[in-house]
């Protein structure tokens, strides 16, 4: 068994919903935060394509749906699909 189809048993079996993303770090909740408050704390780069930034209230940490974050979200969407089959 797969890891992906490990995910959908758990999520089946023990009937989980997916909750909002919290800190990878602290497990604070995150909050959404203008992306003029972000500039300075994101690559150059990556604030020219990213418009939307969240930071954690608890210990301020900065995220930004970022390739991670949606592969991540992905494979969530997926194993509540695999559940519901």
């Amino acid at each position: 068994m797969g890891k992906q189809e490990q995910l959908a048993f758990v999520v089946k079996e023990l009937r989980l919903q997916p909750l909002p993303p919290r800190c990878m770090a602290c497990g604070g909740t995150l909050r959404e935060v203008p992306p003029e408050h972000a500039q300075a704390r994101v690559p150059e780069r990556t604030f020219a394509w990213v418009k939307q930034f969240f930071e954690c209230r608890r210990c301020g940490h900065l995220y930004w749906p970022g390739s991670h974050w949606q592969r991540i979200a992905d494979r969530l969407r997926q194993a509540v699909c695999d559940r519901e089959t």
